[in-house]
């Protein structure tokens, strides 16, 4: 994350911190969904940054779906 500009490190904290806040897979999977569409659309500085949030999105959907909090 530190190889990302500041602005870029803002957006993936706040959206860990909104990802592990989400307790119900389904609203987590549709916004799983919206972040693939836009990263088709994302300057390609931003995609680490998107791939990021999306690997730690899928990773907490996994344990949402597995029965954890």
């Amino acid at each position: 994350m530190a190889a990302l500009p500041a602005p870029a490190q803002a957006m993936v904290r706040q959206s860990l911190q909104q990802i592990q806040a989400e307790t119900d897979p389904a609203k987590l999977r549709e916004g799983v969904a919206r972040m693939q569409a836009a990263a088709a659309q994302a300057p390609p500085e931003m995609k680490p940054a998107i791939e990021l949030i999306l690997k730690r999105a899928q990773e907490r959907l996994a344990v949402l779906e597995s029965g954890k909090k």
